[in-house]
């Protein structure tokens, strides 16, 4: 049966009455000359004149609305996929209208369905946009059917309902709607695991596995990345494709380590960190990493088998500072494991505690662990002693400072050991010799940034030379330690210490040969 009018007039039929409901209801409704952006008028709501402090008074709402005309007989309008693109993605509130129109003589409209673009049909225009991705088709060439009954009730036409239809879909404030509508693009559609990276690795399974621990970069020989929604998965276009090197930054779970040796208790807050399960079901090898400060703790499960490697952390270099007290606690455990063994214990929150032994007389690294956990036993020793125990250094200015801190540290250790001193002086130096001479011994050695500097009373003979007098000391009494940070600093604990009728500076701060001075001297001496 043909219509009383064609298309283009009920669409125009419909505009007008949508504009006329629009000034009823106090409603400005510009109109679109040119409908390319998904709407044919933008709506906006009028200031409030009945406020005061009319400069800080908020803007009122602005929608749009695309306007769809239909004969009351039917329910369906129809309008294209790419215009409800626009509508469902603009920022602030959208809307289609759609009246309905009596087919009779009267052309009355009967009804009006007042669609939010939020909720259904948001989710129904994206699912469509995907399909039509997977087709190659272009979203301005698809017409997108719709039910309005299926998205709004039916309602009177009239500008009272009309205008409460906006004003409910407006109470949210602009920022607080845009943030909803941003997090609903976002989100509908996706389920759990909607992202997938594809990544194709070259290497052993060690070296696999040891990249998922973040130990090394892997060699990467091609990328690819997916995306799942509604159902439909699609490649990312922005992935990478490789070839390349990939490395992880594995996110790791906190637990406690507690080492017992024969003579030491040493416990330490950690980090572990594991590889993924399907990577040890893949290769039948699991694997953990545990680094607590400067330890690392490497743990290999074969079945029931566990192997493990302790060492120092591969990611802390020689020349990074430490507290000296990490780099003695560390080779002192690492030495026990090559000695009588050393005994672990990680807990966590999440499994029961792991322990284990290790015990390895016959390690390569064995000679070298014990030089280093008497070189910086030495060192917590001194640095204790000076006031610094949470002083940090590398252990590179360790080893370069090691004969100087093993020696003040057996001075320290065994109070009444005789040390042997020498020492040479220009000799036009108006003492008696040989002597002995009760002496005061100030000397000073740096270990990296640190100044160590340390007192003794000394007994001392001198013997003519071809370089001048040769001091030799017979006795050595250690009077005081510290770490001091200029010259003034020097003489200024030099001074504090007892009297002697000699003294003598020797190490950092002096450039030349050392001199013999009168006690009352120390005073006069220059410092910086």
């Amino acid at each position: 049966m043909p219509r009383p009018l064609s298309n283009d007039d009920l669409g125009e039929k419909g505009e007008k009455r949508f504009g006329e409901l629009c000034a009823d209801a106090g409603l400005t409704a510009n109109a679109v000359t040119r409908d390319r952006a998904g709407f044919d008028y933008i709506v906006d709501f009028r200031f409030d004149d009945s406020t005061k402090n009319l400069d800080s008074r908020p803007p009122p709402p602005s929608v749009r609305v695309q306007v769809k005309t239909h004969w009351a007989d039917g329910d369906e309008v129809r309008l294209r996929l790419s215009a409800a693109e626009q509508l469902i993605k603009h920022p602030g509130p959208s809307f289609i209208c759609a009246l309905a129109v009596n087919s009779n003589a009267d052309l009355q409209f009967s009804r009006m369905n007042v669609i939010h673009c939020r909720g259904e049909i948001v989710e129904r225009v994206l699912r469509r946009l995907r399909e039509a991705e997977v087709r190659g088709e272009k979203p301005n060439k698809i017409w997108l059917r719709v039910k309005p009954s299926d998205f709004s009730s039916d309602r009177p036409v009239h500008h009272a309902e009309l205008r409460r239809c906006l004003e409910d879909a407006c109470a949210l404030s602009p920022l607080a709607y845009l943030k909803e509508k941003d997090r609903e693009l976002n989100t509908v559609g996706f389920a759990p695991g909607a992202r997938e990276l594809k990544v194709d690795f070259s290497g052993t399974p060690d070296d696999i596995t040891d990249a998922f621990l973040g130990l090394r970069p892997i060699d990467v020989s091609a990328v690819s990345e997916s995306l799942t929604r509604f159902g439909i998965t699609l490649p990312l276009a922005d992935a990478p494709t490789g070839p390349g090197v990939m490395r992880f930054q594995p996110a790791p779970e906190k637990c406690e380590v507690s080492v017992h040796t024969d003579s030491s208790i040493y416990n330490f807050r950690a980090k572990i960190f594991r590889a993924p399960a399907y990577v040890g079901s893949t290769f039948g090898k699991y694997k953990a990493l545990i680094r607590a400060g400067i330890l690392q703790i490497k743990l290999a499960f074969h079945g029931h088998v566990l192997n493990a490697t302790i060492s120092r952390d591969e990611a802390a270099p020689l020349d990074d500072a430490h507290k000296i007290q990490e780099w003695c606690d560390l080779y002192a455990m690492l030495a026990a494991m090559t000695e009588g063994g050393a005994h672990f214990t990680v807990k966590t929150a999440k499994a029961k505690p792991l322990e284990f032994h290790a015990h390895d007389p016959e390690s390569e690294a064995r000679e070298d662990w014990q030089k280093l956990a008497r070189l910086t036993n030495a060192a917590a020793t001194v640095f204790e002693r000076a006031g610094a125990p949470n002083a940090k250094a590398s252990l590179e200015h360790l080893w370069v400072a090691g004969n100087e801190l093993t020696t003040l540290a057996a001075l320290i250790r065994e109070p009444g050991q005789a040390a042997k001193v020498t020492f040479t002086t220009d000799a036009d130096v108006p003492l008696p010799r040989p002597g002995p001479l009760d002496m005061l011994l100030g000397h000073v050695f740096q270990v990296g940034t640190h100044v160590i500097a340390y007192g003794a009373k000394i007994v001392v003979s001198g013997a003519q030379s071809d370089d001048g007098v040769e001091w030799i000391s017979t006795s050595m009494e250690l009077l005081g330690v510290a770490r001091v940070k200029s010259e003034r600093g020097f003489m200024s604990f030099m001074r504090r210490l007892p009297r002697q009728p000699y003294a003598v500076f020797t190490g950092f701060y002096e450039a030349h040969s050392p001199t013999i001075f009168a006690a009352a001297d120390i005073g006069s001496r220059p410092g910086k």
